[in-house]
């Protein structure tokens, strides 16, 4: 049946959107301990992050280490055209906005070009085993983890209750190469 996918997705959007996760300081200083041993981070030069939005794992404190001794990255996003791509900052106050459904971004800059990051952490309403990803709808991190070279390790962020068992996946849909929770790295 034509749309029974992104219908799917739709209604589980609604259902866990409605499902906060209290995102507690705790749970996410656990995602970090496993972030900061993973190899493909410790190694990557140009890391593109993100800063949460309230249900969202919070990464602030990694990356303000990760600023001292990377390239760190976060996306900003033209809702028109409905593109992101990754724009370098070196302080999360001075060089970040807050835009649009209280998405915090960086200020314009000079785009990254998209073969210089080494590693993407990747927010998502869930992740499950096969490592696929369900966003918000917008389509953006899809988009964009599409125009990245392979090379490029693509870290998804999840509570542990956010992994299900499976997700409705749609050929555009972009998987990750790891997803780690407070409990655990899954890896494809």
């Amino acid at each position: 049946m034509p749309g029974s996918s992104e219908e799917a997705k739709s209604a589980l959007r609604a259902r866990l959107k409605g499902a906060f996760v209290c995102a507690s300081a705790q749970v996410s200083q656990g995602i970090i301990a496993r972030l900061t041993s993973l190899p493909e981070l410790t190694a990557a030069r140009t890391i593109l992050a993100y800063l949460p939005l309230p249900d969202e794992p919070d990464l602030t404190p990694l990356l303000d280490r990760l600023l001292t001794t990377h390239r760190v990255a976060l996306p900003r996003i033209d809702w028109p055209t409905r593109r992101m791509w990754g724009v370098q900052v070196r302080d999360l106050v001075a060089d970040v906005e807050t835009t649009r459904h209280g998405v915090r971004q960086p200020r314009p800059g000079p785009p990254l070009d998209p073969a210089e990051i080494d590693a993407v952490l990747v927010p998502g309403l869930a992740f499950d085993g096969s490592l696929a990803r369900l966003g918000r709808g917008g389509g953006f991190y899809d988009r964009f983890l599409a125009t990245l070279p392979p090379c490029t390790t693509g870290i998804g962020i999840a509570f542990e209750s956010r992994i299900l068992p499976s997700l409705p996946r749609e050929a555009h849909d972009v998987a990750m190469d790891i997803v780690v929770t407070e409990s655990r790295v899954l890896r494809g």
